[in-house]
């Protein structure tokens, strides 16, 4: 069943099987209920595939239908937790001033090292991946869905973005033509900016990796979503609809599914091995071009546009910069975010070892964050107390520094916190939340 929108029936648009867009003028009254209903679940729930908990407003957005301001005095009005859906809204301003600063970044990676990059020519596996017959429930459902309708969920395009390029070891360009081709709301800002993140190129690294199977205990837990848009699954029961290759032969035959036939059958079978090979490729990259690591950080280095590099000293159009000092690849390069597992396994390339592996692990709900803040609230008197007690050493601390007096001993059964044996995390003197 399909729906189009329009003043008459706003009140039906998030209870439809899918939404085809159509291009008109939208009504207070239509923004307001797509906010309402995408924002309500959003803050916690905006992972779930089978469930309407985001607004399906960005290719009104895309199109010029509705203002991003609007968008934001609108949620606002809403009185509900929003901070995560401004932060989406904010990151969609973000590509656009970065596609201003790289106007190349739809065709060619932002981190000059990552240019020569091991990718697969495998177009079977593109093939199969933009078809949705990858062999992986969840990948598949997403991909259909893509095609039909022409939009998928954010959390739904991580992990398709996931498994072509950590999984499949297919260049991110593939997949941001697919999109451009696909998307309803397709932006070449937006969309250069994503799949430029999620293939390791952009300035900011995604420090997770979406696993095919696992995923889906997050964003569809009870097979919904699945049996909707790949219903030749539909008759396999909720502990297998995910992974069908591990269902019982009689099973399969109960519920009319032939791997290989009315199903296919997976296209890469050691996800281990696959994802374990993309990250050999990322450190054989920052291994090759070194000067492109910053030596104290271990981060990746960027170069720094021209236009920002002069905006930044404050010099106009036309002045001459050469007394800018510049590195020995004549640009000026700023260290950006990366993964800690790419630094670990550039320092020690053969251990087998990674103990900052950015794989998520699905969860059915957020009971655990619920529970930190409930208790975090019922002990504020406590925190509240503790920040007193640091308030006032820090004053004691000053004040002898400031008179030359020596300072005051730890009482000996004082705690201690321990020192993090971590290189790559710089830990800020802030303090710290009871959760932690």
């Amino acid at each position: 069943m399909a729906i189009y929108l329009t003043p008459n029936n706003q009140q039906q648009i998030m209870s439809v099987d899918y939404l085809c867009w159509v291009p008109y003028f939208l009504s207070n009254k239509i923004i307001n209920c797509l906010l309402f209903l995408g924002i309500k679940h959003y803050d916690k729930e905006s992972g779930r595939a089978d469930k309407p908990y985001t607004s399906h407003i960005s290719p009104y957005l895309h199109f010029g239908q509705i203002s991003p301001r609007t968008v934001l005095h609108e949620a606002y009005f809403t009185k509900k937790s929003v901070p995560k859906f401004l932060r989406k809204l904010a990151w969609r301003d973000l590509s656009y001033w970065l596609l201003v600063l790289f106007p190349d970044m739809h065709v060619e990676p932002v981190r000059p090292a990552y240019k020569s990059q091991r990718w697969s020519s495998d177009r079977s596996h593109l093939r199969a991946w933009q078809k949705g017959m990858t062999g992986y429930p969840l990948v598949d459902a997403a991909m259909r869905e893509l095609w039909l309708t022409g939009w998928m969920c954010n959390y739904s395009r991580h992990v398709v973005a996931s498994f072509l390029v950590a999984y499949l070891h297919l260049h991110w360009i593939h997949g941001y033509r697919w999109f451009q081709d696909t998307l309803v709301d397709a932006d070449v800002a937006i969309n250069a900016m994503m799949w430029q993140n999620g293939g390791m190129s952009g300035l900011d690294h995604w420090n997770f990796v979406m696993h095919p199977v696992d995923a889906a205990m997050t964003c569809d837990p009870y097979g919904s979503y699945v049996r909707k848009w790949c219903p030749e699954l539909a008759g396999l029961p909720d502990e297998y609809i995910h992974k069908p290759w591990k269902c019982p032969p009689s099973q399969l035959r109960r519920a009319g599914i032939v791997l290989g036939q009315n199903y296919p059958h997976r296209i890469v079978v050691d996800l281990e091995e696959r994802r374990e090979q993309s990250l050999r490729d990322v450190v054989e990259v920052r291994q090759k071009h070194s000067e492109y690591v910053d030596k104290v950080s271990g981060s990746d280095m960027v170069s720094v546009p021209d236009q920002l590099l002069a905006f930044t000293l404050g010099c106009a159009d036309g002045d001459d910069n050469d007394d800018v000092i510049k590195s020995n690849t004549c640009q000026f390069l700023l260290p950006v975010i990366t993964r800690k597992e790419f630094k670990y396994k550039t320092l020690q390339p053969n251990t087998k070892d990674n103990p900052y592996n950015t794989v998520l692990k699905g969860y059915v709900s957020r009971k655990r964050d619920e529970t930190i803040a409930y208790m975090n609230e019922r002990h504020f008197t406590a925190s509240t107390i503790n920040e007193g007690a640091q308030m006032y050493e820090r004053r004691e601390r000053t004040a002898r520094i400031m008179e030359g007096l020596p300072q005051m001993r730890d009482p000996k059964n004082k705690s201690r916190r321990t020192p993090t044996s971590d290189p790559f995390s710089i830990v800020p003197p802030a303090y710290f939340h009871l959760a932690n």
